[in-house]
């Protein structure tokens, strides 16, 4: 029937209706509460992972900071050379803590 509607130059309107309002849909008080408890725990999550991130970097400064002590005891014509190394490795450890402290947040 279609076809020869078409084929004779017409065309064809039908509502199809619209997309449900999110609103409108009702939801139980348990499955919401559910919900709510569901996104705690995922916030709960979230500050988990950035404190260990944030723990993780401080570690590795330490580290740095007591290797290059350390080194520069050992080889004081280095002093120079370590400090650089130490300041440029720190800097990305520090891009990456902050990365994944934005990684965290963002999830």
């Amino acid at each position: 029937a279609f076809d020869r509607i078409i084929q004779a130059g017409g065309y064809i309107s039908v509502n199809t209706g619209n997309a449900v309002d999110g609103n409108a849909i009702l939801i139980d008080k348990q499955n919401a509460d559910d919900a709510f408890a569901a996104d705690g725990i995922a916030n709960v999550g979230k500050g988990i992972g950035a404190g260990l991130a944030i723990i993780g970097a401080g570690i590795g400064l330490g580290y740095i900071g007591a290797g290059m002590a350390e080194n520069m005891a050992r080889q004081p014509e280095m002093a120079n050379d370590l400090r650089n190394a130490s300041i440029i490795i720190a800097a990305l450890l520090e891009g990456v803590a902050l990365f994944a402290l934005l990684i965290c947040f963002l999830i």
